[in-house]
Formats: C-alpha cells, structure tokens, sequence
C-alpha cells in the first residue's frame, strides 16, 4: 500500500498545461488587438519603405557600384531579412494562438503565402530578380 494521496494528477504537473493555455489565450488577445494590428502595419510600411530605397539606390546607382552603394544594399538586405523573419514569427503565432480555424479564412491562407514566399525571395534571390520578385510580395 502506497501513502500517496489518490489525486487524479498533482497541482505541479498541471501547471504547466495551464500556463501554456494561459499564455496561448493571452497571446490571442494580444493579436486581436488594435496595438497588434497597428504594430503589424507599422512593420509592414518600414519594410515596403526599405524595399522602395532598395529600388531607387539601385535605380540611381545605376550601375556605378561604389562602397557606399554595397553598405547601403548590404544593410538594406539585412534589415529586409529581419522583417520578412518578424513576419513568420508573427504567423506562427498566429496558428498557434488561433489554431488550426485560422486557415479557414482565405485572407490568411493568401497572408500565409505571401510570408512564406517573401522570406523564399529574401533568402534565394539577389539583385534585380530579387527587387522585382520584392515587388510582388508588396500585395
């Protein structure tokens, strides 16, 4: 005969599942939020800002690749990298805090796409392909 007491499961083993709940459902108000939104258009206009200075460096330059020029792409491309990272971040939050309903909506499927096929470019492609491909993620 055991002295342990015949509780179902111990407080400390479901504390966990309820602080990853916890955090699940704080994580879904925090994205249904107007500050979430705001934030994510406010990632979204910096990166298209990048891109545009990204497209007239190029356009100016024209050709005339000076130090200066391979910094500014350098950076540019580092910084087009980290967000269109942010943006997967973000849509694996999303599926996680809204779950497998978040794929019903056929905005989300297409948002999905559209972050999964940015970071492709971002990783795959450079120079002009890469811009032009750039464009296309704009949508």
């Amino acid at each position: 005969m055991s002295c342990e007491p015949l509780l179902p499961v111990s407080r400390r083993e479901s504390k966990p599942e309820n602080s990853i709940a916890s955090i699940q459902r704080q994580l879904y108000r925090f994205l249904t939020s107007k500050t979430a939104h705001y934030s994510i258009l406010l990632i979204v206009s910096l990166d298209v800002a990048c891109l545009f200075a990204d497209i007239i460096i190029s356009l100016f330059t024209c050709g005339h690749r000076t130090e200066g020029y391979e910094k500014a792409m350098k950076a540019l491309g580092i910084i087009g990298l980290t967000f269109s990272s942010l943006f997967v971040l973000e849509l694996l939050a999303c599926i996680w805090a809204f779950g497998p309903v978040y794929f019903k909506s056929k905005f989300h499927c297409f948002d999905a796409t559209v972050i999964i096929a940015s970071l492709i470019v971002e990783i795959t492609l450079q120079g002009v392909t890469e811009e032009i491909a750039s464009l296309v993620v704009i949508l």
